[in-house]
């Protein structure tokens, strides 16, 4: 029970013919603590003597019952929202099983691999990359697996064009007694978001590359690989 609350409010009493009426609000059904109280009197457009345990108060000469609930009644209903955009999956821009040779070591805007391409509209994109690798060579070096991805033109010498680089690891070093059967395949992976803007379709390039610890040159093979580009809803 809340009683001799003070709370003072906006004019809530409207005058016909000179006569002076209450203005209730009552609970409404859709819940919440309702109140009595009143208001009016000597305390002018306060209103005071307030229950919320259903309790009317008997209110003094001059003054009139107020009711009223914490919730309201629901409102109508919103004008539905525009239509969501769906996501779209792009890919994938390269998927083959067939082994192929991957140079390390040097430039990668002279050595890389040019594995395909991938052509998007304006918005923005989730891109996907998943790919395995093996070694190919007796390595007394460890050779990092890389895939490039530029875009808006091939890779370049001053890199220019380039937005990512896919893959962390070293591939298993191996002697010449587990080549060529006897090599563990490692899998990498790795993901990025890139925005193409409003005005034109945007092409990316994708690049099979490798760096070694000891700076010199080799190669691995690739196994298999896959990018794929996801629309993400505006």
């Amino acid at each position: 029970m809340i009683r001799k609350a003070l709370i003072t409010t906006a004019a809530v009493v409207t005058v016909l013919g000179g006569t002076a009426t209450a203005l209730a609000v009552t609970g409404s059904s859709s819940g919440g603590t309702g109140y009595h109280g009143c208001e009016g009197g000597k305390l002018g457009r306060t209103i005071y003597d307030v229950y919320s345990n259903g309790t009317v108060p008997k209110c003094p000469a001059g003054a009139w019952p107020f009711s009223w609930n914490s919730t309201g009644p629901a409102g109508p209903q919103g004008p539905a929202g525009p239509a969501g955009k769906d996501a779209a999956v792009l890919g994938p821009v390269f998927s083959d099983t067939t082994s192929q040779s991957i140079s390390t070591g040097g430039a990668a805007y002279e050595n890389a691999t040019k594995l395909g391409t991938l052509t998007l509209d304006p918005g923005t994109y989730l891109l996907e990359a998943n790919f395995v690798a093996t070694p190919s060579e007796v390595n007394s070096a460890q050779i990092f697996p890389q895939l490039l991805v530029t875009a808006g033109g091939p890779i370049e010498s001053g890199y220019g064009t380039s937005i990512w680089n896919a893959g962390s690891g070293a591939l298993e070093q191996v002697g010449s007694s587990q080549l060529p059967n006897d090599v563990i395949n490692s899998n990498f992976s790795g993901s990025y978001v890139i925005n193409v803007p409003s005005g034109s379709p945007e092409t990316l390039y994708f690049y099979g590359f490798g760096y070694d610890s000891d700076t010199g040159a080799g190669t691995y093979t690739l196994n298999a690989a896959t990018v794929s580009a996801v629309e993400l809803a505006s």
